[in-house]
């Protein structure tokens, strides 16, 4: 799986700030929430919408604490404490690891070994598309996380790709709607799940702009 873009860190990281509300969207969705892109955007706005579940509210706004933690942290080596904190900003009340409650307190554990184990295989080698790729696919998977992990893990797979130039997970109406379909059935269609994804891989072709 090769590499769409080939962008310098900072000029993805400006295209993943102007995808940020899209985004933020799309993981609520994938959460299971019943929302709207304007509903999305109002609250994020700092308006209140009466319409829209109390738990929806709290985690829109947790997911834009969580982008910017890595919009802020992008040149952070990622690793599954890093995962964690993601996790983290997305369910502050339940931080704990599906059967794996010793995370928080960083003892080890059979089961935090294999997941870190695990994750660090997956990082260790491949294009950032396949590593962005493979991550999202293990997190879903696994369930690692009691609350988020969806998008917990579309956030890490993002910083990868943003980290190292090779665009953002951009999960338009229609993607999402295809995705929706594809993770209701266990076990997923893993090939159809990574042809979409790396479909929804977007970017900017800086070098063809400056030569324009």
């Amino acid at each position: 799986m090769l590499d769409k873009y080939n962008m310098t860190a900072d000029e993805n990281l400006f295209l993943a700030k102007k995808l940020l509300e899209q985004n933020i969207y799309a993981c609520v969705r994938l959460e299971g929430f019943d929302v709207t892109f304007p509903e999305v955007k109002t609250i994020l706005d700092g308006v209140n919408v009466g319409s829209v579940d109390l738990c929806a509210v709290e985690l829109i706004l947790n997911l834009r604490a969580a982008w910017r933690f890595v919009f802020e942290s992008f040149s952070v080596s990622l690793d599954f404490g890093y995962v964690c904190m993601v996790n983290e900003f997305l369910s502050p009340n339940a931080r704990l690891l599906r059967a794996v409650r010793a995370c928080v307190q960083q003892e080890a554990t059979p089961q935090y070994d294999r997941i870190k184990r695990d994750i660090e295989g997956i990082l260790a080698k491949g294009t950032a598309a396949e590593r962005a790729t493979k991550l999202l696919l293990y997190g879903l998977r696994r369930k690692i996380f009691l609350e988020a992990n969806t998008s917990t893990f579309f956030i890490c797979a993002n910083k990868i790709l943003i980290s190292e130039g090779a665009g953002v997970f951009a999960v338009n109406e229609v993607a999402l709607l295809k995705f929706l379909n594809l993770i209701k059935d266990v076990p997923y269609n893993t090939e159809d799940i990574k042809n979409l994804l790396y479909e929804c891989i977007t970017g900017i072709d800086w070098d063809e702009k400056r030569n324009g």
